[in-house]
């Protein structure tokens, strides 16, 4: 292990927060209330050598799609150890999903 740090590294975070059922406006449904967070870390060596799209490939789909499957598969490991077994969390549409943050981010 090298414990030398580079110049050359850069990080990035992705900050991941789901909520299943959690009651917002109207009471919660029967069933799981789950709400799981996590961060995931991601780095670049030589940076400044990736193509801009590449890198932005990398991470907005790329990590982003290892930032929810580490989750929907947490939250599935989670619940099949209560009595309404495994929650499978389905199918997330990145495209809708990066359109409705711009808009979050936005309105601020």
């Amino acid at each position: 292990m090298n414990s030398q740090i580079s110049q050359n590294r850069k990080e990035f975070d992705i900050f991941t927060k789901i909520g299943i059922n959690f009651p917002g406006n109207s009471a919660p449904l029967p069933g799981y209330q789950i709400l799981s967070e996590s961060v995931s870390i991601f780095e670049f060596v030589d940076l400044e050598k990736m193509d801009e799209i590449l890198r932005d490939n990398y991470i907005y789909i790329t990590g982003l799609s290892i930032a929810i499957n580490n989750l929907r598969f947490y939250i599935m490991n989670m619940a099949g150890y209560y009595p309404f077994g495994k929650f499978q969390l389905p199918a997330i549409d990145l495209p809708a999903l990066h359109k409705d943050k711009e808009k979050q981010i936005r309105s601020r």
